[in-house]
């Protein structure tokens, strides 16, 4: 996990967004263009 975990960090901008089965749904975790922000073992959300 820690090699794949390291490749993941940085800044990305989401380009889709599901949750529970639900596509781009409006809330506080994501929605299109959002970026995400991860580093070490966290990340972070700003929409």
């Amino acid at each position: 996990m820690e090699a794949d975990l390291r490749f993941l960090q940085g800044r990305w901008t989401q380009v889709a967004f599901e949750e529970n089965g639900a596509t781009d749904a409006p809330d506080a975790h994501g929605s299109p263009k959002a970026v995400t922000t991860i580093a070490g073992q966290t990340f972070h959300v700003a929409v």
